[in-house]
């Protein structure tokens, strides 16, 4: 569990780095098709993709700096996946794939899946390791929990020399115990 935990860790983080230049250079590329566009052409505000990708950069730290609440970065990055893979379905209508002399423009399929909605895989990877992460703690303080004490009266330590020769001492409330029951007698 510890290995799966660590290696999902790793991967949350790399795909994290990956799709924030992804996102980056996205939003490059919406502001400069905005700007090429003018006044009367389509336009698409980038705020909604600069969100998203705050959104799931701020889940993996709250996920990394809050051990014991790692449920909130959870949380954080399946709102910021939802939202990043409507943002994608928007960008795949407002820029359409069309085939051109120098290859195909626009925004093609595996486009989307490649470039904008694959960043949902950060959310899976921390899933995978909250999940991990959760499980280590349970076998961890399963493995901690001790049978309970040994109030029966009977010695703790034996001699070595010979067991059944050493005498018990019995406690003052086992005796007192035994005392008030022979007098009920």
């Amino acid at each position: 569990m510890r290995t799966l935990s660590t290696v999902s860790k790793v991967f949350m983080w790399m795909f994290m780095v990956v799709y924030f230049g992804f996102q980056s250079l996205a939003v490059l590329g919406i502001m400069s098709s905005n700007a090429s566009a003018g006044e009367g052409g389509k336009t698409f505000s980038p705020v909604p993709l600069i969100v998203a990708t705050l959104l799931m950069l701020a889940a993996v730290i709250l996920f990394t700096v809050l051990p014991k609440r790692k449920w909130i970065g959870v949380i954080i990055s399946v709102v910021a996946a939802g939202v990043m893979l409507m943002v994608a379905l928007e960008l795949g209508r407002m820029f359409p794939p069309s085939v051109s002399t120098t290859g195909t423009v626009g925004l093609t399929t595996w486009k989307l899946i490649w470039r904008h909605i694959g960043i949902s895989m950060v959310a899976v990877f921390m899933i995978v390791a909250w999940l991990a992460d959760r499980q280590l703690e349970k076998e961890y303080y399963a493995s901690r929990q001790k049978s309970g004490y040994n109030l029966s009266g009977d010695p703790l330590f034996k001699g070595l020399d010979d067991p059944e020769e050493m005498p018990v001492k019995m406690k003052r409330s086992i005796k007192d115990r035994i005392r008030k029951q022979k007098e009920l007698q």
